[in-house]
């Protein structure tokens, strides 16, 4: 099957649950939620549910958490491998692979055999905003560099979902392009508690979310 079919039932599911944030934004207390209910939301589409197998006979899905990336990222003079909160795997990359390889556990198979530009369909990361700390600056540009670097990914998404009245300034100097894509999401109750929605979506409100939901 086109990997386009696979993408673009990515972008609805992610759809689905930004659309569950605003209109159930206290069904979130943490950052976990919100990788519980995508991953529900991807396992109802029937695409997303069908097994494949390795090239030496391991039955496996395409969806999967803490996936390790295929390169490395010079942390202050320190390697390290980023961990993406979600991998949907290309269903060619699991065919042609053995299962240790799909996995992504074995960074010298890797490095050894290399990788191509399309093993992942896509990868998340996903932040939860309750509170401005700095810490959560450093975390969003530490995922940003991650997702630039991921050479073997076709579609790339940050997705931010936040409870704050203030929206913070959390992408100063990033760019986002056609396949390093930002999802970010706020909601908020005034002192009427009247609720208010604001949604980044970049680029090109690539999700074709309602116009209102752009602007506060």
């Amino acid at each position: 099957m086109n990997n386009e079919r696979y993408l673009q039932e990515i972008d609805k599911s992610l759809r689905t649950v930004v659309s569950q944030f605003y209109y159930r934004p206290h069904l979130f207390f943490n950052e976990v939620n919100f990788h519980n209910y995508c991953f529900a939301v991807f396992y109802r589409r029937p695409l997303f549910t069908k097994l494949f197998k390795t090239k030496d006979g391991k039955l496996t899905n395409l969806i999967h958490p803490e996936y390790g990336s295929a390169l490395k990222l010079d942390k202050s003079g320190k390697e390290g491998r980023a961990w993406y909160d979600m991998a949907i795997l290309s269903p060619g990359f699991v065919e042609n692979n053995d299962f240790n390889r799909v996995t992504s556990n074995y960074f010298a198979q890797i490095k050894k055999n290399g990788y191509k530009n399309d093993d992942l369909l896509a990868v998340v990361e996903f932040k939860f905003i309750k509170q401005h700390l700095e810490n959560f600056k450093k975390q969003i540009r530490k995922d940003y560099n991650s997702l630039k670097n991921a050479k073997e990914v076709v579609k790339k998404y940050m997705v931010i979902f936040s409870l704050l009245e203030d929206g913070g300034d959390y992408f100063g100097g990033m760019d986002w392009i056609q396949d390093l894509r930002l999802i970010y999401a706020r909601v908020y109750f005034d002192k009427n508690n009247k609720k208010h929605f604001k949604v980044i979506i970049k680029p090109n409100n690539f999700l074709n979310l309602p116009p209102s939901w752009l602007k506060e």
